[in-house]
């Protein structure tokens, strides 16, 4: 079974099972107040991520904003997922095929942000 994984700054080694962050997963991170988070490391040109059945918590690698459905038209998606983190929203933004309209709230896709996809099967998603 699947399940998230953590580090807590000041907890024992033996309680944080995160060590690596790595290309294509989503991370969640809980600050206290806000800050700009830099990444240092090289830009990462592969856009294929594998998703298995069920939840994935992925990351978006991509230059440029890109519409829902340009950046899953590779994927047979049940639904996608994100929090809207700006100063107006605070909301749970989400996205399911054949759902009404005032349901899905998410337009588009960004880099920098964490994504939850769930999918039926083990399928590889190609971003353009």
């Amino acid at each position: 079974m699947k399940s998230w994984l953590k580090y807590i700054p000041g907890y024992p080694y033996y309680l944080n099972d995160l060590q690596f962050i790595e290309y294509g997963k989503g991370y969640w991170i809980e600050v206290s107040k806000d800050v700009i988070f830099n990444v240092i490391g090289n830009f990462i040109e592969y856009k294929r991520i594998f998703l298995y059945p069920g939840w994935n918590f992925v990351g978006f690698n991509s230059t440029v904003p890109l519409t829902v459905e340009q950046a899953l038209s590779s994927l047979d998606y049940k639904s996608i997922c994100t929090y809207n983190n700006d100063e107006i929203r605070k909301q749970w933004e989400r996205q399911m095929p054949g759902a009404p309209t005032f349901l899905n709230k998410m337009s588009k896709l960004e880099s920098g942000k964490g994504y939850g996809i769930y999918v039926d099967k083990t399928c590889l998603w190609q971003i353009p």
